[in-house]
């Protein structure tokens, strides 16, 4: 539909680190609820000097919710750990290197989103009260059609 646009915006919760590589562990990452909603205020209406200005969006729907999950290798962590901003007096840091007769870092990053987990139930729906928090908001979000 030309006057139907998809987009997206994303919120960083933040991180956690596990306490060992071998994983198995349960891990969660709180929220606070209103700091969904003061993002959602913030990131979602358009921006000055965007192509669409705000003016020109009639309705907003709620689709869905999406988790990505960034993961790193140890070596990668003990690299970000070791070039942290320093609190003490001391600037120097030592240089960090895993590899043998070099210097630099092999590690590994990965990516993966609940939507590509292509199990029922990963994509999260946006529960009813949320969906009603938003529609009762400024940024013209409104029922789904069908529901």
């Amino acid at each position: 539909n030309p006057d139907t646009l998809s987009r997206y915006v994303d919120w960083s919760l933040g991180t956690e680190k596990s306490r060992g590589i071998t994983g198995g562990q349960s891990m969660e990452l709180q929220y606070k609820p209103e700091g969904f909603f003061n993002m959602a205020n913030t990131k979602i209406p358009y921006s000055a000097g965007s192509a669409i200005s705000e003016d020109q969006v009639l309705a907003r729907l709620v689709n869905r919710a999406e988790v990505i999950f960034d993961i790193s290798g140890d070596e990668l962590n003990t690299y970000m750990e070791v070039n942290e901003p320093s609190s003490g007096i001391v600037q120097d840091k030592p240089e960090y290197t895993n590899i043998n007769n070099g210097i630099g870092l092999f590690s590994s990053r990965f990516s993966v989103n609940t939507r590509d987990f292509n199990r029922p139930g990963k994509v999260m729906t946006i529960g009813v009260p949320t969906e009603q928090r938003l529609m009762a908001g400024p940024l013209k979000f409104i029922k789904k059609p069908g529901n």
